[in-house]
Formats: C-alpha cells, structure tokens, sequence
C-alpha cells in the first residue's frame, strides 16, 4: 500500500550504548535490558501491532471499510484559517476579536494585532512539504489508516535550533506504530532517567543516565538534555531514541490512563478469521475441487476401478485451458469422487457432502460483513451492501457523516494544539472542509449502482 510509509526515516543508527559500555564517558547506558530500573520501564501494547497491520493488509472486507473513510475523510480537503481576527498586542490582555474591524482593546486600549504572516508563510510550507520525501495528504492518509488500524499512531519531529537553545519543527514524519515503545514510570508518566540532546543525538547517539534531576546541559554544544520518552526497535533491536518533544503520540479512541490505543481490530478479529475461512472454501470449491460422493464398483478390482478413475480424470484435464492473454488456468474440476472396487454387487454410490446452500455461508458472510462495518461505524451503503431505498441511504450517509467527523475533530486538535505549536505556530488553525450531504449522497448512489450492476454481471 503506497500510502503506509514505515517512517523508518528518521532512524538514526543502532545504539551502541545499548549493549557496548563506553570507556569516555560512565554516563553512558550499558544496561541492554528492557527493563531500565525499578521506576522506569519500556512498555508495549497487549496485542501485536504487526499482525494487525498484516490483518488489514491482506483482508478485502477490511480493505474495502479502511477505503470508505479514509477516502471520506479527504474527498473534500482542508483549509488554513486564522485562530482570530485581531488580538490584543498586550501580553496581559486576552482580548480576540473575531472581526477585523476594531483597532484599539476595548479592555485595555492597546492596539490590535492580526494572525503573523510568517506563522502563515511557516504552516503553508509545512504543508506543501511536511517532510522531504511525502505530501500532506499521505501524512493525513497515515494518520487516520494507523489511527483505524492500531489506534496509535506516532509523529517524530525535525527541529530547527537557533542561538540561544531555542527550537521550533519544520519537518514531521509518520512512524510505523509497531516499531514504537514508550518509556514511562510506574505512573504510566512518559519518561525516564535516559536523556538526550536533541541537537547532537543524530550524529553521537551518546545517551545519558540520570540518577536524579536535573539532567544538565549537553557537554558538547550546551543545550539542555532532555528525557527519552520514546524508543524505535526494529527485529528486536533499539535503533533510535526520541526525547519527549520529539514524538506526539495519539489515539482515536484511546481511554485514560492507558498509555496506548484501544484497537477495535481486537473485538473483529475473530469475525475477519471466518470470513477468511469462508473464502478459502470457496477457493477451494471453485478450483481443487473437494470430495461429494463415494462411488462403490462390486463386481471390480480396485485395480480396473483406477482404469476408470484415470480415464476419467483424463478427460477432465483435457477440457482445462488457459486463458490466452493471461495465461490463467480456466479448470473445469469441481466436485471430487472417491471410486472403491470390490469382487461382488453392483455400483454403489455414496453422498459425503452436503449442499453448499444448507450451510448458510452467504448469509454469515454477510452478517460478518455488517458486523465490521458496525465496529468501524461505516454503514452497509459504503461497502455496497445497500438495499437501494433513499430514505435509508440518507440516514446512512448521515452516520457515516458523524463517524468521519469525529475523525476530522481527532486529527484539527492534534495538529492545532500539538503539531503547529511545536513549529511556533498559534495564530493560525487547520480545519477539514465540511462533509456536503449532497455529495456524499451522490457518491454513495454510483457506489450503489456500480455494485448492483458488478452483482448482475455475476
């Protein structure tokens, strides 16, 4: 999938601090183990982020729900607006206005200002660049795809260091949330007594150990260290180290005081099995065959029963083609028979299996299907399962509308409370465009009438 980058990016080398003491400075860690000491330990969540990730890889019904939002979601874009219309230029003074007509406070009457052009001209080049290699829309597209899958979801950020110590973000990356562990304390505090600098990490990988705060300044360029909050371990080794501020972590639906997600892949994964159970039947069925019947020749050796056998099948393999262009085997083997010969009686046959309509595959199938898309909050209509009525389309949309809309509100109060005050920005917002019912309500029809027509074809 071209959109789920790994975020690998930003690797900074193996930490050899991790398993090689250091004879220059005492202050390196040597200790390789997981656990750092009685306060402070690396945690990981309860279900495997990489099987989930290879769930959603492989499993079309998944593939088709994940599609739905996340195309939702971006089909009508974004916009950068201003926080306020004019504000107070006295820092004592919270006075905003959201008009630009006024001049002067009407509380202190100090002049009013409006939104920083540079903070304007700092956002827009974010967002045509968020990072070298990616555009906003893959960054948004990660976001909401690791949002649905694991729950989790990571940014690193690349800070630009200016006299003095400051520093602000300029680029940001998704990280691949299974490769991501967080260090907290006993608490569940992110944290711990591993401090970097961030200035000097990418080329020293050097990391401190602490005792007791305060960490101090960087020996080598002097600013200040700051505590490592969180790990990158890739097949089982720690490649990078992230200060606090190097990383923001959020979820969609995580819950107080878990440190991670709560994933609704773990409440469908049995369902999505099943599913997948049923289509390898009918793999099967359709190409291998399965056995349905005994046939039982009295009167004949097993050996003149293998003549039959071998004839038989003979002929079946000669109706097998392939498809020219392809080069795809057309197979004409459906139902298999067990022939048995014995000296005496007559031809006996024996049914094995029952109809495949009795087991009621169709209807599970379908049943499961709604099901995930219930977790999901994607009605039946997204995944063309429609029943074609307009006023249930509507009230469809309309779920589908709020399921997507408290995505839009995960994501704005992220990126406009976390992500653009790390680049200094705080006069201007980002805002999804609202979703037009009139729109969605045309997409879902084609949507409806294009499976409609695929299902007739069938």
């Amino acid at each position: 999938m071209s959109f789920l980058f790994k975020g690998v990016n930003r690797v900074r080398g193996i930490l050899k601090a991790y398993t090689q003491p250091s004879d220059k400075r005492s202050l390196l860690i040597t200790n390789s183990s997981y656990l750092l000491n009685e306060n402070f330990t690396i945690n990981e969540p309860d279900v495997s982020y990489s099987k989930m990730l290879d769930m959603a890889e492989r499993s079309a019904v998944l593939k088709i729900y994940l599609r739905a939002i996340i195309q939702t979601s971006l089909a009508n874009g974004w916009v950068i607006e201003k926080a306020f219309g004019r504000k107070c230029s006295n820092q004592m003074c919270s006075f905003e206005s959201k008009g630009a007509s006024k001049k002067l406070c009407p509380v202190c009457n100090s002049s009013l200002e409006s939104p920083s052009r540079d903070e304007y001209n700092r956002v827009m080049e974010f967002i045509n660049h968020p990072n070298s290699q990616n555009t906003f829309e893959e960054f948004l597209r990660s976001i909401i795809y690791y949002g649905l899958v694991t729950d989790d979801y990571f940014i690193s950020l690349t800070h630009k260091f200016m006299e003095g110590g400051d520093s602000i973000a300029y680029a940001a990356w998704i990280e691949d949330p299974s490769t991501i562990k967080i260090l907290s304390d006993k608490f569940g505090r992110v944290g711990s007594n591993k401090y970097i600098c961030r200035k000097c990490y990418s080329s020293d990988k050097k990391v401190y150990e602490f005792k007791t705060p305060p960490p101090g300044e960087c020996p080598k360029c002097g600013i200040d260290l700051e505590p490592v909050g969180y790990l990158q371990s890739i097949n089982g080794e720690i490649v990078a180290n992230f200060a606090i501020s190097e990383i923001i972590h959020s979820t969609f639906f995580g819950v107080l005081p878990s440190l991670f997600g709560q994933s609704r892949f773990k409440s469908i994964a049995k369902l999505v099995k099943a599913m997948d159970a049923i289509d390898q039947f009918a793999l099967e069925l359709f190409t291998t065959g399965h056995l349905t019947q005994i046939i039982h020749f009295k009167g004949m050796n097993q050996i003149q029963v293998d003549q039959i056998k071998a004839k038989i099948e003979g002929e079946m393999e000669v109706r097998d083609s392939r498809e020219y262009a392809s080069g795809q085997l057309i197979t004409s083997k459906r139902a298999r028979s067990l022939f048995i010969g014995t000296p005496k009686g007559d031809i006996v046959r024996l049914s094995v299996s029952d109809d495949i309509r009795s087991f009621q595959v169709l209807d599970f199938y379908k049943l499961y299907w709604r099901e995930v898309g219930s977790v999901f909050g994607v009605p039946p209509l997204f995944a063309g399962l429609g029943e074609g009525d307009s006023k249930g389309n509507r009230l469809e949309i309309e779920v589908m509308n709020r399921t997507v809309s408290e995505i839009h509100r995960s994501i704005e109060e992220v990126i406009n409370h976390r992500l653009f005050p790390s680049m200094g920005v705080n006069q201007w917002k980002f805002k999804f465009n609202p979703l037009e019912m009139k729109d969605m309500l045309r997409e879902a029809e084609i949507s409806q009438r294009e499976s409609e027509v695929a299902r007739a074809l069938v």
